[in-house]
């Protein structure tokens, strides 16, 4: 009996592609991804951070939490069968110094269609202000995190040689500053990694 050396490269649809593994990373923006030839593709989005809250006082607010710092954007990989999503977090509030008041933390980031979905695993927020006499500003919440792995011949999984959407968000600005330092700081922007066998 003549065993040919291939069959043990056959799987479901065809040939075992002949891949070279890799990986190519992604801060924030948009852009066109050429998928490589793989064996198995995963997909990683740190979403983007919310930016931190300011110190305000009795002169610029009536309390803490009037002002926020701003949400992280949205990020997105766009594969035939299923949209993944890594939401930004949310801003921090101001604090008030005067009335003695800390400012409220931002909300994680939530995520979607990935085989992991994490709330909160993706970039850090923006640090609150202060302290200023002992009180600080909210801090951004951290982005959400998705991930997910295709085989080559799985139903839906992206194609070699075909291009899709990733968007990578930016982060969350500050809430807005008066006088006091040291003020808050912007979330981290979204990254992405995409690596393959």
């Amino acid at each position: 009996m003549i065993i040919l050396p291939f069959i043990s490269r056959i799987r479901v649809g065809g040939l075992e592609p002949p891949s070279v593994p890799g990986s190519q990373n992604w801060g924030a923006g948009s852009r066109s991804v050429v998928i490589p030839v793989y064996k198995t593709l995963t997909m990683q989005i740190w979403g983007a951070g919310g930016g931190g809250g300011n110190m305000l006082d009795t002169d610029t607010s009536t309390g803490a939490n009037e002002e926020w710092g701003g949400t992280g954007g949205q990020s997105y990989f766009a594969a035939p069968g299923v949209t993944l999503i890594a939401n930004g977090g949310t801003g921090g509030g101001n604090g008030n110094f005067n009335l003695q008041q800390n400012g409220a933390s931002g909300s994680p980031g939530t995520a979607s269609g990935g085989t992991t979905n994490t709330t909160g695993g993706g970039n850090a927020g923006g640090a609150g202000a202060g302290p200023v006499a002992g009180y600080y500003g909210g801090n951004g919440g951290r982005g959400g995190f998705v991930s997910r792995t295709w085989n080559w011949f799985d139903p839906g999984a992206p194609v070699a040689g075909s291009s899709y959407t990733l968007v990578t968000g930016g982060g969350g600005g500050p809430s807005r500053f008066y006088v006091y330092q040291p003020q808050a700081t912007g979330g981290a922007n979204a990254s992405a990694t995409m690596s393959w066998t």
